[in-house]
């Protein structure tokens, strides 16, 4: 289980995240929700190592913190918001990047990373676009380009920082879709999003950030209340049934409140 426990920390003397506890269980996709600047991307950095955090994150009892740049990605897989891509490789040689923490220096790749690369470039439909250059596909293109580079890093833990970003409706679903069954075959998987609703049909639990702290937690329905919303996102929301889940359904501004601690 990847569990993050008081984790506390920012960028200097500006704190961000405030204590935040979470769980991600292998075999459940847990959605991070939150407004704009409630610290979404600044925790999956934490995950990466890339910003200095208190608290505790381990795996299976393992602190995630203390391992080697190499040692992590052999655990934890991050798709980053707009990550940084080379436009002159082709989409295959970047998915293989994906297989970087398992080669060894200066090696080869072996028939079984480009297998695992072929099983990536296919979960994603980019097997036809395998020899493109990035520079010459739509963003929504290297945003799959991405999230394959993840899946070809074969982890039990797979974090998706904004993945549906700059993908159309068909695309989005297929994504999620793709991640949902990640989780049933076994990963720990934590998607943060931005649309409530995806969240509410695609996750098995929803945890709500808010000024740094994890608000809320547990069933999408359960956490994402019209009184919640509201006081979180500032938006009065109406819930709409439909086979057996409730979506919202924006409906006007409204005063945001202040939130109790972690319930």
């Amino acid at each position: 289980m990847l569990v993050l426990e008081d984790v506390r920390g920012g960028y200097g003397p500006r704190p961000v995240l405030h204590g935040v506890h979470l769980r991600v269980a292998p075999g459940e996709l847990v959605a991070l929700v939150g407004p704009n600047a409630a610290g979404k991307t600044t925790l999956v950095r934490a995950l990466m190592g890339r910003l200095p955090v208190q608290g505790r994150i381990t795996w299976q009892g393992q602190d995630v913190l203390a391992m080697s740049p190499r040692r992590r990605a052999r655990i934890l897989a991050v798709v980053p918001q707009n990550g940084p891509l080379p436009r002159h490789f082709t989409v295959a040689q970047t998915v293989l990047l994906g297989r970087t923490p398992y080669l060894p220096w200066w090696g080869a790749p072996r028939p079984a990373d480009r297998q695992a690369v072929r099983a990536a470039l296919d979960a994603l439909g980019l097997t036809p676009l395998a020899e493109r250059t990035l520079g010459t596909l739509s963003g929504g293109q290297r945003q799959r380009v991405l999230i394959a580079r993840a899946l070809a890093q074969a982890t039990p833990v797979l974090v998706l920082d904004e993945p549906t970003a700059h993908l159309d409706w068909r695309v989005q679903l297929e994504v999620l879709t793709l991640a949902r069954q990640r989780a049933q075959a076994g990963l720990a998987v934590l998607a943060v999003l931005h649309d409530l609703n995806l969240a509410v049909r695609f996750a098995d639990r929803v945890a709500l950030l808010h000024q740094g702290r994890v608000v809320a937690q547990g069933p999408p329905n359960a956490v994402l209340t019209p009184r919640r919303v509201a006081a979180v996102y500032g938006v009065e929301v109406a819930r709409v049934p439909y086979q057996g889940r409730s979506y919202l359904l924006p409906q006007r501004v409204v005063p945001t409140e202040a939130l109790p601690g972690r319930e």
